[in-house]
């Protein structure tokens, strides 16, 4: 009872601090420190262009070679924006250069602060979180995937894939906030350009 009320204590001061971050210049997300609490920022992978991009990897197929459109880049930059005082120890991404062009501004930042802060490559739901809980217990880290994969990511943090739909949008940032027990909250917000609520594309 006492971990779960931990939780709870934490997500409102979460909120709190995010919603004031939103009536200011500089949006940022600042968490309260805590050996016990892991905090997961998930994130769909940016706009992406419709033509493969000039990025060679023989190992790609075409959809692996889709890299982000202008406003794409421009949508990773804004993630910079409100992470930049996360504290993220680590970041993951899948192989395809659409979900590593959103996560590497802000690991260029990052590094810029904390050299040692990685960029890890996953392949699957289960592989990344399981890596969450055996490799970065009391961390803050930031995953960026795909639309068929985030509900799937946050199904085996917390069990419920639905705390944190995101569909084909890409304004979602979902965060799993899980303490030592495995006791976990799921906050579902948005940043950056709204996106448009539309079908795949």
């Amino acid at each position: 009872m006492r971990k779960i009320c931990i939780i709870r204590v934490l997500r409102v001061l979460f909120l709190i601090t995010l919603l004031a971050s939103f009536f200011i210049t500089a949006p940022e997300i600042a968490l309260a420190q805590s050996p016990e609490v892991t905090t997961v920022f998930i994130v769909r992978h940016a706009e992406k262009d419709k033509l493969p991009c000039t990025r060679s990897d023989p190992s790609c197929e075409f959809e692996c070679n889709v890299c982000l459109s202008s406003a794409g880049r421009a949508r990773a930059e804004q993630l910079v924006h409100v992470l930049a005082e996360a504290k993220i120890n680590a970041i993951y991404s899948t192989k395809t250069h659409r979900t590593k062009e959103t996560a590497e501004p802000l690991l260029d930042f990052l590094k810029s602060q904390v050299p040692q802060v990685r960029l890890h490559e996953y392949e699957s739901a289960q592989e990344v979180a399981e890596k969450v809980q055996r490799e970065h217990a009391g961390q803050r880290l930031l995953i960026v995937s795909h639309s068929g994969m985030v509900e799937n990511i946050i199904e085996q943090l917390n069990g419920d894939k639905k705390a944190c739909p995101i569909g084909y949008d890409y304004d979602n940032l979902c965060v799993v906030i899980r303490d030592g027990s495995g006791e976990t909250e799921t906050i579902h917000l948005h940043y950056g350009t709204p996106s448009p609520r539309i079908s795949i594309q």
